[in-house]
């Protein structure tokens, strides 16, 4: 359904007049280098609430988690980031020499509900598989990657909505990635595209 809406909304955007191609970000591993930096900040931020004790208060089991193992980060990983980081940019900033931006699924599966509790898997009957999904209906691969790559670089990005899953009315998401400082052309995007379509006004059936 994700692949479905995100094809739908490129649609729209080639009605308005956009030249759509795909392409593929530079070889890194952006999800490890932006969790190595996000969780050393989190460390540095945290430190006290952290080794106070306070954070074993925290309801998301994940983030309570998180934050213990960021102060374990070390050093050397930190700051191999940190030099990959420094890699990567002027190598993304040469792909907007050729677009004017990047437009991906904001991301990759469905949110919670809202009545979900924290920590709880996905609700299936005992004994029941995951479903199999044929290939054309998984998300775009690069997903994660776009999301990762524009936080490490700096990069401004806006969501809007596109759609809704069927079987749950749960929102999806189109994102528009511009270069540093052109978020200008994020909301340029985004305008467009809200203006030849109505998934910002329609709420879902709950």
């Amino acid at each position: 359904e994700f692949a479905q809406a995100f094809d739908a909304a490129l649609d729209v955007l080639r009605g308005l007049g956009a030249k759509l191609e795909e392409t593929e970000l530079p070889d890194y591993p952006y999800t490890a280098i932006a969790t190595t930096l996000y969780q050393g900040e989190a460390a540095s931020i945290f430190r006290q609430f952290i080794e106070s004790g306070k954070v074993q208060e925290l309801i998301d089991e994940t983030q309570k988690v998180g934050l213990v193992v960021a102060l374990s980060i070390p050093a050397k990983d930190y700051l191999d980031a940190f030099r990959l980081r420094a890699q990567m940019l002027p190598e993304l900033g040469k792909m907007f020499e050729k677009y004017d931006a990047w437009v991906a699924p904001s991301r990759s599966a469905p949110p919670p509900r809202v009545d979900t509790e924290f920590n709880a898997p996905p609700p299936r009957p005992a004994g029941e598989r995951p479903p199999e999904r044929p290939p054309q209906q998984q998300p775009p691969r690069e997903t994660k990657n776009v999301i990762g790559a524009s936080n490490i670089a700096g990069l401004p990005a806006l969501s809007v909505p596109c759609g809704f899953t069927k079987e749950k009315n749960l929102p999806v998401g189109i994102q528009f990635v511009a270069d540093a400082l052109r978020e200008d052309v994020c909301i340029e995007f985004a305008a467009a595209y809200q203006a030849a379509t109505d998934w910002h006004r329609r709420r879902p059936n709950l």
